[in-house]
C-alpha cells in the first residue's frame, strides 16, 4: 500500500527556508522523494525528485509531485500569498528522462547555466501558477 510521509509534518509551517521532504512508501519501504523549498516568497524549488529507475514510469513521480505542490499552495495560502512559480534544476545529459517528465507536467525549458558541471549544462525548468 502506497502512502506519503511528510517531513516536517504538514502541520508545521516552519520558516520559509526550511528543507520539506515528501516520501512515497510502498509497504513501508521507500519508492520515491521530493525536496523542496521556498527560495522567494510565492517561489518554490525542487532540489530532488527521485523515483528509483525500477519504479519509473508507473506514476509515482506525479503522484509525488502533485503532493508537493499542494502542500506548497498550501503553505502559501497559509502565509496569504500565492504560489506563482515552481523551479527545478536539471544536467542536461545525464537527466533526460527527467526533462521529459517536468515538460510533460507543464514546466518550460527557460534557462541555460552552461559549464556549471563537468562535460554538462544545467537546464532551469519553470512552471508559473499566476
Amino acid at each position: 500500500m502506497m502512502e506519503l510521509a511528510y517531513d516536517p509534518p504538514l502541520d508545521q509551517l516552519g520558516d520559509l527556508s526550511s528543507v520539506r521532504t515528501i516520501r512515497l512508501l510502498d509497504d513501508g519501504k521507500p519508492a520515491g522523494q521530493a525536496c523542496w523549498h521556498y527560495s522567494a516568497p510565492g517561489i518554490v524549488q525542487i532540489l530532488e525528485l527521485e523515483i528509483p529507475r525500477s519504479r519509473q514510469r508507473k506514476g509515482l513521480g506525479a503522484q509525488i509531485l502533485d503532493a508537493m505542490i499542494a502542500q506548497a499552495q498550501s503553505h502559501a495560502r497559509k502565509r496569504r500569498q500565492p504560489l506563482r512559480q515552481v523551479w527545478m534544476a536539471v544536467r542536461q545529459k545525464s537527466q533526460v528522462n527527467g526533462r521529459a517528465f517536468l515538460t510533460d507536467h507543464g514546466f518550460h525549458h527557460v534557462g541555460t547555466i552552461p559549464k556549471i558541471l563537468p562535460d554538462e549544462d544545467m537546464l532551469i525548468y519553470l512552471k508559473s501558477y499566476v
